[in-house]
């Protein structure tokens, strides 16, 4: 066992944390008016290192924007190491994470006699061992085999590529973003390996009336535009590791516990019943409970707290099922219905 100074939290990752959530904030209001949701959620995942975000909405409401500057609010990553996907339906896999073709060529030399050679052309890849970030833009779009392709990286950040698997230390993010209404007219099925790698999810649009009044007042009377140029770094790239590498120490008490091993149980069972939600996503009970607890404990960093609660594990909860759904095609509404059977 590790003793307890080995789980001391420093001061230091906690202000760090607490400047990327709510300076990173700050920054994503450059891009993009309220949101507020998405924009935390993408903060979580920027933090967590191992999530996959999803952001879903219809176009206009900022998702490209949010994935395609993520990274500028972080000092350190590459934006020539950062990895746009088109969202182009003839997108192979070898395209996507590099393969090799071998041909043979029969030579003949001065006296008739034949030999053979091995011509081996290497296919350059959009995604590398040196890439620090990817997004998968309006990712149902993509076909079937380049998204099989892209399951490693989602769930191990590793690319296969001749029968050997390439390990990805470099990557700090991968992301995605969709249009729901689009879902429905792609010509494959996303199946449950999928749709249980997107760790994370928000919904935009304006959820209520007011919020959509809100919109409204900075576009018009305060003549709001986006500045994307003026979104900075908060963090470096060391501090941003630093934050990583504190998130398992972050503490749970035994009545969030308690708590957190009946509502993953929950969540596992109202994800995949079909009289809950018209798109089921079948996955493990260990997946689910384990991207639980460290999408909790990371919220409970960010805000400035060592130790986890309910809310926490509530907004955890909520990331999750819009994460898995969202991909599906389900709305703000199926979501909230589902995460209230839930809690239920």
């Amino acid at each position: 066992m590790a003793n307890f100074n080995e789980l001391t939290i420093s001061n230091d990752a906690v202000t760090c944390a607490n400047v990327l959530y709510t300076q990173g904030e700050q920054q994503y209001g450059n891009l993009i008016v309220a949101e507020v949701i998405a924009k935390r959620m993408f903060l979580v995942a920027l933090a967590m290192g191992d999530g996959n975000p999803l952001l879903a909405g219809e176009p206009g409401g900022g998702k490209s924007s949010l994935v395609e500057y993520a990274t500028r609010i972080i000092q350190g990553i590459d934006e020539d190491k950062v990895v746009f996907v088109p969202h182009r339906a003839d997108l192979t896999a070898a395209q996507l994470v590099g393969d090799s073709a071998r041909s043979i060529k029969t030579v003949q030399d001065s006296e008739g006699r034949e030999s053979r050679e091995v011509i081996t052309a290497e296919l350059e890849p959009l995604i590398s061992p040196d890439t620090q970030a990817v997004t998968f833009d309006e990712v149902t779009r993509l076909n079937p085999y380049a998204l099989n392709a892209a399951l490693g990286i989602l769930a191990q950040r590793k690319i296969t590529r001749d029968g050997k698997s390439i390990k990805m230390d470099k990557l700090q993010l991968i992301a995605s973003a969709m249009n729901p209404g689009e879902k429905l007219s792609t010509s494959f099925k996303l199946g449950d390996a999928f749709a249980s790698r997107q760790t994370l999810g928000a919904i935009l649009g304006a959820g209520s009336e007011a919020e959509r009044d809100m919109i409204q007042t900075e576009l018009w009377k305060n003549r709001w535009q986006p500045t994307p140029d003026e979104v900075q770094p908060v963090i470096s790239l060391s501090q941003l590791h630093m934050i990583r590498d504190s998130i398992p120490k972050v503490t749970l008490n035994d009545k969030l516990v308690e708590e957190g091993m009946q509502i993953a149980k929950n969540t596992r069972d109202r994800l995949r019943d079909p009289t809950v939600t018209d798109r089921p996503v079948k996955e493990a009970d260990g997946r689910i409970t384990t991207n639980l607890i460290r999408i909790t404990r990371t919220l409970a960093l960010l805000r400035g707290r060592t130790g986890a609660d309910s809310e926490d594990l509530h907004d955890a909860v909520s990331y999750t099922v819009t994460g898995r759904l969202a991909l599906r095609g389900s709305d703000a509404t199926e979501i909230a219905k589902v995460v209230s059977a839930i809690y239920s």
